[in-house]
């Protein structure tokens, strides 16, 4: 009997990133897509924009069931908007774009490839 694949959380911190977020999101949505069967999430972490980010995030939830989204209500940092995506995550395996810049396909296949070694 095979077991079943990991279920991956990946955490997206964000501030003032309205005019960038979606194409973050669905870029790892559909990298999700590709590297595991199992369900998994976005955590998006809005650290306190200023901007409208929030109204593009509820946008993303409502179309993506895959998307979850955390707020602050002031901007904390970039470790602490992982920090919160991280305890909001489900996933056994958690992979944090601690950048604003797009996620590394690679490097969550490889997180994948270590969790089944």
């Amino acid at each position: 009997m095979s077991t079943p694949p990991n279920r991956m959380s990946v955490v997206l911190p964000v501030r003032d990133g309205a005019h960038r977020i979606e194409t973050r999101v669905v870029r790892v949505l559909e990298a999700l897509a590709d590297l595991t069967r199992a369900a998994s999430e976005v955590v998006v972490v809005d650290d306190g924009s200023k901007d409208a980010t929030p109204e593009v995030l509820d946008e993303l939830k409502a179309r993506y069931p895959q998307v979850r989204v955390v707020r602050h209500n002031r901007p904390r940092g970039l470790e602490a908007a992982g920090q919160s995506g991280l305890e909001r995550a489900t996933g056994d395996l958690v992979f944090i774009q601690e950048t604003d810049s797009l996620v590394r396909v690679e490097d969550m296949r490889r997180l994948l490839r270590m969790s089944e070694d």
